[in-house]
């Protein structure tokens, strides 16, 4: 651009641009340096081009209006070099030798309608093609009206040209201009610049710098060189920070099926949906077996760097099946708990309803346990306000948050069924969410 304020609408635009995808490469070669020649003649626009820099599409002319546009829309400043220096004509080069500018995966088959912005264009052409047939519709627009080829005209005018150009004052009776600007040249223009330096563009990751991108891992193949096979340095002496299991373990119990750890890292709660006992509440008989898959929880706490269980928790009405545990959430501080059972076969609604009733299969429950000091309680027992709508089992429980993790204070359970979410707070009744299962983020 030409004046300070444009010139700096131009780097805000860099600034805020982000990555590109990029193609392969293709054959078939056409000298960079007659193509630099013909720009260097036209007044300034176009610098020069590194010798080693050949075309794999764009001839003589072609090259000389590229390298005149994005030296245009990129000029040597205090900020970056040109934008030929910086290989953006290159970058836009090869995309068009490659599958990109050869239409691949492209439907080129008529009719061609107008179609919507968001179907793309509706063109017999491929990329590379509409490229050039639109530096050729350009070129012949400013010889009409400037009296000279884009890549001959002063800076200002080439800019004028492009602005023009994109806001559809500059048209062509063949082919849309204005297409041609905003759907093919404009974008890879911003792939050039953001684009891994290996396909041409960015070089020297001048414009990753400018952003503060600290560059692709494949930039670092010579680490992988360097340190193949070699340990990394902190890790010479590797040591587990626990090993931890249950106190009654068996086999098939599923101990570490769910695993929730409090905000401080001092409590953590592992679900056993496998665990046999038909013991309720907390510390219950842990040797009996005679309620498969009833579940448990297991609450340790960590004092120093050593662990210890602290409580042996079951649902208050424990039974064969229930797969109490499915679930887990803790709350902040470790303090509150949220357990889901989705095998519960209750069909009471609502808060500490008839937790003896058992019919109702696979309609899932949630537990709420609170701890004062080190000795934990149940506080409540949850189901959904619609129990039994499903015939195939609501499973409530299938998942279950606690608002706490997220914002400390605040005594909010979020809990799921398979297909919808619903929201309790601690002191209230409780409130039927309608956003399904997949939308439950919203909710917290």
């Amino acid at each position: 651009m030409v004046d300070g304020k444009k010139q700096t609408d131009r780097r805000n635009f860099l600034l805020q641009a982000g990555l590109a995808g990029v193609a392969s490469l293709a054959p078939a070669e056409h000298s960079a340096a007659s193509a630099t020649g013909v720009a260097a003649a036209a007044s300034g626009v176009a610098a020069a081009n590194p010798a080693a820099d050949t075309y794999h599409s764009l001839g003589p002319d072609e090259a000389a209006f590229i390298e005149a546009l994005v030296n245009v829309m990129c000029p040597a400043d205090e900020l970056s070099p040109s934008g030929v220096d910086c290989g953006l004509a290159v970058y836009i080069d090869r995309q068009l030798a490659g599958p990109y500018g050869k239409g691949d995966g492209r439907y080129q088959r008529g009719p061609f309608r107008q179609g919507k912005p968001q179907l793309g264009l509706q063109l017999p052409l491929t990329p590379e093609q509409f490229c050039k047939a639109g530096i050729a519709a350009v070129d012949a627009a400013c010889v009409r009206d400037r009296g000279a080829p884009f890549a001959a005209l002063k800076v200002a005018e080439a800019d004028a040209v492009l602005v023009d150009i994109a806001e559809g004052r500059v048209t062509d009776e063949r082919l849309s201009l204005a297409s041609w600007f905003n759907d093919i040249v404009y974008p890879l223009f911003v792939e050039a610049c953001f684009a891994d330096p290996m396909y041409g563009g960015n070089r020297n990751a001048v414009f990753w710098k400018m952003i503060g991108y600290p560059g692709l891992p494949a930039n670092h193949a010579i680490d992988m060189v360097r340190y193949r096979g070699k340990p990394y340095p902190g890790a010479w002496s590797p040591k587990s920070i626990a090993y931890i299991k249950a106190s009654n373990a068996k086999k098939d119990d599923q101990f570490g099926f769910t695993v929730a750890l409090s905000g401080d890292g001092n409590t953590m709660a592992v679900g056993t949906t496998g665990e046999d006992s038909a013991a309720k509440g907390i510390n219950g008989n842990q040797a009996d077996h005679s309620a498969i898959s009833a579940g448990a929880v297991y609450v340790f706490t960590r004092s120093g760097g050593n662990w210890v269980q602290q409580a042996y928790v079951k649902a208050s009405n424990a039974k064969a099946s229930d797969q109490f545990g499915a679930s887990l959430a803790l709350s902040g501080d470790g303090n509150t708990m949220a357990v889901g059972a989705t095998g519960e076969s209750s069909s009471a609604t609502g808060v500490n309803g008839n937790q003896a009733d058992t019919s109702m299969a696979g309609s899932g429950a949630v537990y709420v346990f609170t701890r004062s000091g080190t000795a934990w309680s149940q506080q409540a027992y949850v189901k959904a306000s619609n129990t039994g709508e499903k015939e195939d089992g609501d499973q409530f429980g299938y998942s279950a948050g606690d608002a706490s993790l997220r914002s400390a204070g605040l005594p909010e359970m979020q809990a799921m069924t398979a297909g919808a979410a619903r929201v309790y707070i601690r002191g209230t009744r409780s409130k039927h969410c309608t956003r399904t299962a997949r939308e439950c983020a919203l909710c917290v």
